[in-house]
């Protein structure tokens, strides 16, 4: 469960860097980008909770 959290956390992080890069070379449109923004802070934060989960509190 631990590994699943820092996993979701990870792609948390990844994610809008990838957006990021992807606007830039003009294949995301600004909505998209927002929209992977938000999905990504959703990953981290579920991520974070299985892990404080795992670790018993």
């Amino acid at each position: 469960m631990r590994g699943v959290g820092r996993l979701l956390q990870i792609a948390g992080l990844v994610a809008p860097i990838l957006a990021i890069a992807l606007q830039v070379a003009g294949q995301l449109s600004v909505g998209k980008m927002l929209v992977m923004a938000v999905a990504a802070i959703a990953l981290f934060y579920i991520g974070r909770i299985l892990e404080g989960y795992a670790r018993g509190g």
